[in-house]
């Protein structure tokens, strides 16, 4: 049967081993500027993978990304715009 306890000694939260918030220079890159970044130079998952992963980092700094992704190409442009950048 389920009850509710008053206390309990939660173990330390673990992290995976290797991963972090991101590998890539995010600080860098949501400066507000025109980035032009090429798979296999600054990052070697999919063109379309790597937008999604940089509106998603984008959304959890409160910041909105607008990026320029042409079939057949192997590079993405993008900006970040929000409160956080200088744009």
């Amino acid at each position: 049967m389920s009850e509710t306890i008053e206390n309990f000694d939660w173990p330390p939260k673990k992290r995976r081993a290797g991963r972090r918030d991101s590998a890539y220079p995010l600080d860098t890159w949501f400066n507000g500027e025109t980035w032009k970044i090429v798979q296999g130079v600054d990052f070697e998952c999919g063109v379309a993978s790597i937008r999604t992963l940089l509106h998603h980092h984008a959304k959890k700094r409160n910041l909105e990304v607008r990026s320029s992704l042409q079939e057949g190409n192997n590079f993405l442009v993008f900006q970040t715009m929000g409160e956080d950048t200088d744009v």
